[in-house]
């Protein structure tokens, strides 16, 4: 028999699915975003969840699975939601998964729908016999082919292809429920697309129909959305107060070396790594660096920089952290030998315990670095 579960409200869907999990409910759905846990991933699996629950009455739960006590780092999903959409200490986290867990896998077990990802970090593999469904952006690991729907499409933001997939149940809701599902949705790919800036090339024809339906759902503008943007821009480098290990855990994705053994992770941070070095000196950073790469027993972790320079410039810088010296240099050699669209300009100071190397294509997001190191990684490691 069909689930239902009144929710006028994409705010009261999530206050009611929480209230059901506390009382014992086994969810049909568990829709997960990833393990960074960024604006895209904590709006796309919500409004994921809340589609299909409009769409056939399942009972959906939306979760991230990072504490919740981490959410305050990701400065601009806070900013964002403290803006009156609903409050960011209701969304769904580990906390929450660790009651869900023992209730995945095969049917009749619960499911699990990806969003924002399609591969599962070592963390998550546990819930890998449960995954049904995927809809995700970056590169197309090929894992769960029997996934229904299974959409892996390299578009600028998550959540506009959530859209795109619910687009004709949404549009059946009432006029208040669709403006909170497009002002929810317009904050994710605003800042994905970096506002549709051409020189960044990140917007796709994807982004843009899911950004007029969210506008014309939200009754916004233009104008909005610039100011929109530049809010949670503001709010996204508003970094520079966060302690070094604060910096690599905010918006980290880890991934594993198949046939090759071991694990490396990517620490994204939208601060000069230079003005890092300044405060906390080199040093310190290069020890904390190896401390967190330590505790996570990985092989190697990359610092991923995005920033906007004192010249008003955008620029991208990559710091490798190794166990040894010798295996970094040997990764930067790797990067420049095989992955020359990356176009790093390696640094030369063979005295330095933390070189910082800059990433001349300003277009090289992580989403399309982490693919090319890992063929690296697999030649090099």
């Amino acid at each position: 028999m069909k689930e239902q579960m009144s929710c006028p409200t994409v705010r009261a869907f999530l206050a009611q699915a929480r209230a059901r999990i506390l009382a014992g409910e086994r969810p049909a759905w568990v829709v997960l975003g990833n393990e960074a846990a960024d604006l895209d991933s904590a709006i796309a699996s919500l409004i994921y969840a809340y589609g299909l629950h409009l769409a056939t009455g399942a009972f959906a739960v939306p979760a991230l699975p990072i504490p919740l006590a981490d959410l305050p780092l990701r400065t601009e999903v806070t900013a964002f939601l403290d803006d009156g959409l609903l409050p960011w200490s209701t969304l769904l986290t580990s906390e929450d998964l660790s009651v869900l867990l023992p209730l995945m896998g095969p049917p009749p077990g619960t499911h699990v729908a990806l969003v924002d990802f399609n591969v599962l970090p070592p963390s998550l593999q546990h819930v890998s016999p449960a995954v049904s469904a995927i809809l995700d952006h970056h590169a197309d690991g090929g894992h769960f082919p029997a996934a229904s729907p299974r959409v892996v499409e390299v578009v600028g933001s998550a959540t506009s292809l959530v859209v795109r997939h619910f687009r004709e149940v949404f549009d059946r809701q009432p006029a208040a429920v669709k403006a909170e599902i497009g002002a929810l949705a317009l904050g994710p790919i605003v800042v994905d697309t970096v506002n549709f800036d051409p020189a960044m090339a990140r917007a796709t024809p994807v982004d843009v129909t899911a950004t007029e339906w969210c506008m014309a759902a939200a009754g916004t503008d233009v104008a909005h959305r610039t100011a929109l943007f530049e809010r949670l821009n503001a709010a996204k480098l508003a970094i520079a107060h966060l302690a070094t290990r604060d910096l690599l855990r905010k918006d980290y994705k880890e991934y594993e070396l198949n046939g090759a053994g071991g694990r490396y992770g990517i620490s994204s941070v939208t601060w000069d790594l230079d003005a890092w070095r300044a405060r906390d000196g080199a040093a310190a950073v290069a020890k904390d660096a190896r401390e967190y790469l330590s505790q996570r027993e990985l092989r190697a972790l990359f610092i991923f920089t995005a920033f906007t320079d004192a010249r008003g410039a955008f620029a991208r810088q990559l710091a490798v952290v190794a166990p040894e010296s010798g295996i970094a240099d040997r990764i930067v050699a790797g990067i420049q030998a095989g992955a020359p669209e990356v176009q790093l300009e390696v640094a030369r100071d063979p005295e330095d315990v933390l070189p910082v190397h800059s990433v001349r294509n300003l277009k090289m997001s992580r989403k399309l670095f982490q693919p090319l190191l890992h063929r690296v990684l697999l030649a090099r490691l």
